[in-house]
């Protein structure tokens, strides 16, 4: 029987507290249940046997779960996960590494595409860690959920404007409709919040009044 890490603040954490009781039971059975890197394959039907629940309230329950997990066709992600085994920095010349690098790299075309699994790759890409090496630029959608459901930006530029959290949502709204609505892009998440938080900066936030017609159609 294997032996994984549990990180008991996760029920203090605002994103694992807002998650349904369905779904929280679903993500620590993830937890359980995912390779040594995050990964598992989704099988919807053998998760609701497991849980006792009916499967088509299972797979609400799991497309609802976007902010905590990352999937893709059949699979899915757990972008914390490494992290919370206390296996980051990864070290190819550590052998317990040396699985988890492995499945990252049989993963990564599959993921490619996905901004956080390459923010993931690119944070962890460094002397002694090659997985972030060899990045093919894939042109994503931005969708604008990924900004307006990032609290980490929400708060700290809530603080930085001394604003309501809805005016910097507007702002941000609008941020997206004139960079990144009609457009893939390449960046990371990481690069479009930098962007994002540097183009609110130089906004009147107080002053700034909704015009009458759409933003972008400005």
């Amino acid at each position: 029987m294997g032996k994984r890490f549990t990180d008991t603040e996760k029920w203090k954490d605002k994103g694992f507290r807002s998650l349904t009781p369905i779904q929280k039971l679903l993500f620590i059975y993830l937890l359980d249940n995912c390779d040594n890197a995050g990964f598992i394959e989704v099988d919807i039907e053998f998760w609701s046997y497991q849980l006792k629940t009916k499967e088509h309230e299972l797979l609400c329950e799991f497309n609802d779960m976007k902010r905590t997990i990352e999937v893709v066709g059949s699979w899915c992600w757990i972008p914390n996960f490494i992290k919370h085994q206390k296996n980051l920095p990864l070290n190819k010349s550590n052998n317990a590494h040396k699985q988890i690098i492995s499945l990252i790299e049989e993963h990564k075309s599959k993921f490619i595409a996905s901004l956080k699994f390459k923010q993931f790759l690119g944070a962890n890409e460094g002397l002694n860690s090659p997985i972030g090496k060899g990045i093919v630029k894939v042109k994503v959608k931005v969708k604008e959920s990924d900004l307006l459901e990032n609290r980490r930006l929400i708060e700290s530029q809530c603080r930085l404007h001394q604003s309501k959290e809805d005016e910097i949502k507007r702002h941000i709204s609008r941020f997206y409709l004139k960079n990144y609505a009609s457009s893939e892009t390449d960046k990371t998440l990481e690069e479009i919040i930098s962007h994002c938080t540097n183009w609110l900066a130089k906004q009147d936030i107080k002053k700034y009044i909704e015009p009458q017609k759409h933003w972008n159609e400005e």
